[in-house]
């Protein structure tokens, strides 16, 4: 006789339970834009993130006050990715109990799908601009954060960057983790005070950040573009919220960006107030590392990932970080969780199939589950799926963790 207790409905929540313990992103970037897409005025596939303003205080001269525009930049948000586990369930093993359902069916593929998740999020971590510790943008790529030194300039990258105070968290790879832990500063606890991350070999708190091992950091080598540096070429500007940014009197005819790549924009000629950007793909998106554009005659468009907070000037001054076809490697960031958004919102159910989804209220994830069954081969067809999006929102809050090559 089936189990009757293996409704979707059970099934999903158990999936649930077991992919929520397998997620880093989920749980560390911001999930306050989910309430637009999850209303119940359907808005399509994309939002459209509202980006905190500029805050411009003047001196008041006793006579006259200087009146300024709010000036917003949006960035979209779109639900990129649907994962989906479809399996096929005999009669026999549909017989099972929820204990062994779960340990030798859902666990293995809800394990899976957490991987896939976290190495969508984790894609999103170097659209961020900026480079903190040893790596800082004036200094280029160097080692990344080993000493008690280094994590008190990541903190101050932090703390230049006016990132709020709490919470902070980071998210590390693999080497960067097996450097902290090798370090007797952190472990030690004459020095530390603490004995747990020797006894669990786990990272903690540092400097105010509270540090997480993301197995799927993608620390691939990256080779950035021959361009060095260029002005910008507009005669009338580029006005605030662009993000296609038109260049010449580069160093050369025929230079390339790739997409990764971090430029420093002055606002106007070659020192003052800059935005620091990365480089996207034509279309504003791309794959990390793939080439963005070639020049030609010494001059091109790039777009970027995130829209420009003011207008900059022609001629202004374009520099690239560690340009030039030189390496580097990302080994995590260090954010606040609002520089990044995930979404995850519940599927429509199927027209005529039995088929149930389940929010999980404490994770706020959702999961449909769908069975349909197989009368020749007397089995059932199990669909777990889950559709998400993330990105980056505010670059001001985050900087990357950059090691040279």
């Amino acid at each position: 006789m089936p189990n009757i207790f293996l409704t979707p409905s059970v099934i999903a929540r158990e999936a649930l339970v077991l992919l929520q313990s397998n997620l880093v992103t989920q749980r560390l970037f911001s999930r306050r834009y989910e309430s637009t897409l999850n209303g119940s005025s359907k808005v399509g596939e994309t939002i459209s993130i509202r980006r905190r303003s500029r805050g411009v205080v003047d001196e008041y001269n006793g006579s006259t006050v200087t009146v300024r525009d709010v000036e917003e930049t949006s960035i979209p948000l779109r639900l990129e990715k649907h994962f989906d586990a479809t399996i096929r369930i005999t009669d026999r093993e549909r017989t099972m109990n929820l204990v062994d359902f779960s340990e030798q069916i859902l666990a293995p593929r809800m394990v899976e799908m957490g991987e896939k998740i976290d190495q969508y999020g984790l894609t999103k971590l170097f659209q961020l601009p900026n480079c903190a510790g040893p790596s800082e943008f004036a200094l280029g790529p160097g080692t990344i954060p080993t000493t008690i030194g280094d994590w008190a300039n990541v903190d101050k990258t932090a703390n230049d960057l006016k990132m709020p105070l709490n919470p902070r968290v980071g998210i590390i790879s693999t080497t960067q983790k097996a450097v902290i832990l090798s370090q007797d500063a952190f472990v030690g606890v004459d020095k530390s005070g603490d004995d747990s991350a020797l006894r669990a070999a786990r990272v903690g708190p540092i400097m105010n950040f509270d540090l997480y091992m993301g197995q799927n950091v993608n620390t691939a080598t990256f080779t950035s573009g021959t361009m060095t540096g260029a002005l910008v070429n507009n005669g009338a500007g580029i006005l605030i919220g662009a993000t296609s940014i038109a260049y010449d009197t580069a160093n050369g005819a025929a230079v390339t960006l790739r997409v990764g790549d971090i430029v420093r924009i002055f606002f106007a000629g070659s020192t003052g107030d800059y935005q620091d950007c990365v480089v996207a793909g034509p279309a504003g998106a791309g794959v990390y590392g793939a080439l963005a554009v070639t020049s030609s005659a010494n001059a091109g468009t790039f777009t970027i990932f995130e829209p420009l907070r003011q207008a900059i000037a022609d001629n202004a001054t374009i520099t690239v970080y560690d340009g030039g076809g030189n390496t580097r490697q990302n080994h995590g960031v260090v954010f606040h969780p609002d520089a990044f958004a995930f979404v995850a919102v519940p599927l429509d159910l199927p027209v005529g199939t039995p088929a149930s989804y389940v929010q999980d209220e404490a994770s706020n994830l959702s999961m449909r589950a769908v069975f349909d069954y197989d009368r020749n081969l007397k089995s059932d067809v199990l669909s777990l799926d889950i559709l998400c999006g993330a990105g980056m929102v505010d670059g001001r809050l985050g900087a990357q963790l950059i090691r040279n090559i």
